[in-house]
Formats: C-alpha cells, structure tokens, sequence
C-alpha cells in the first residue's frame, strides 16, 4: 500500500479528483451495463432504449440427411422440384469472385444440354442480387460462398460443400444421388 502512495504522491490534487471521478463513472456504467441485460440479476423488464425481440418468420438449417421443409418464402423452382421427386442441384455464388464464378460455371456446365440428366434441377443464385433465392440459404444452412447443396429426390440434403467444388466432384454426387433408393 506504500508504494501507491508514493506513487501517488507525486501527482496532483486536482489530477487525483479527476481520476477519481473517470473511475466512479467507469464502475456505475459497467453496473448499468450489467445490470440492463436478462442475466446476472438484473431486472428483466424493457430498459427505455433496449431493443425488444419481435417475432418473426425464421427459417432453420436442416441437418445433413434431413428432409428439406420449404415455405413461402422459398424460391418456387425449388419447391416445384422437391414435389415432383427431382434432385436439386443448388449454387450459391457473388458475382466476380473467382472461385465463385468457377462453381457457377460447373453447375452451368452440368445444366447444359450436353450433359444436363433428366430429373435434376440446376439452379444458381448470386446471392448480391437481391433476395431471389428467399430463404433458402438459412433452410440449406449455408453460410458463405461459394456453397453447393444436393438435395436428393426424396428431399433429403444429400451433399453439401462450402468453398470451390468442381464440377467432377458434383458430378459423381449426383451419380450416386441418383442411384440411392428413394426413402
């Protein structure tokens, strides 16, 4: 405690005071700050200023193997080709980022007439166009691009790659889509 006070010694009065105030207004913040949240004691009633939850529609990520549920919100291609039992190929992409822009091209490739399989959906959204894929991403669980989904015919997510994926890799998921008994 000595050595504090001859540190302190030093330093001007007034110094000391303001200090002092900086320190107290420090403490009675951080208790405010504790004690508006629900947790730790505080009172849990709305605090002039603290946001209120409002709810609303959220969509969850299905599990890997899960059957996928769609809604309102989710893009009709995709709900049109999970009733009819096709397998659908799902691209999530920004525009002018090279690994994304090769993702995009493989599913295109795939799609294209030469190579397109019968019963598989292709559909590639770029996701700085607005909101066209609706709330697919959050129901796919995908977080980043570039991002590919399989959903298998019996609308269970049977692949998922987060990262550059070339279209051999799709290609031979879709082969073994394909083959899988439906459940």
């Amino acid at each position: 405690m000595s050595g504090l006070r001859d540190r302190l010694a030093g330093v001007p009065r007034r110094q000391l005071i303001l200090g002092g105030v900086i320190a107290l207004l420090v403490v009675v913040m951080a208790v405010r700050f504790v004690g508006s949240g629900s947790s730790g004691g505080g009172s849990s009633a709305p605090v002039l200023g603290t946001p209120v939850a409002v709810p609303t529609h959220v969509a969850t990520a299905t599990p890997a193997g899960a059957r996928v549920s769609t809604d309102t919100l989710t893009p009709a291609a995709v709900s049109d080709a999970l009733r009819n039992q096709e397998i659908v190929v799902v691209g999530f992409v920004i525009h002018g980022q090279a690994d994304d822009a090769a993702v995009a091209a493989a599913i295109a490739g795939l799609a294209s007439p030469q190579q397109a399989i019968a019963g598989v959906r292709y559909l590639v959204y770029d996701v700085t166009k607005g909101k066209t894929f609706g709330d697919l991403a959050t129901i796919l669980g995908v977080t980043s691009t570039p991002s590919v989904v399989i959903i298998g015919s019996d609308g269970r997510i049977a692949n998922t790659w987060t990262g550059y994926v070339d279209q051999g890799v799709i290609s031979a998921a879709l082969a073994t889509a394909i083959a899988a008994p439906p459940t």
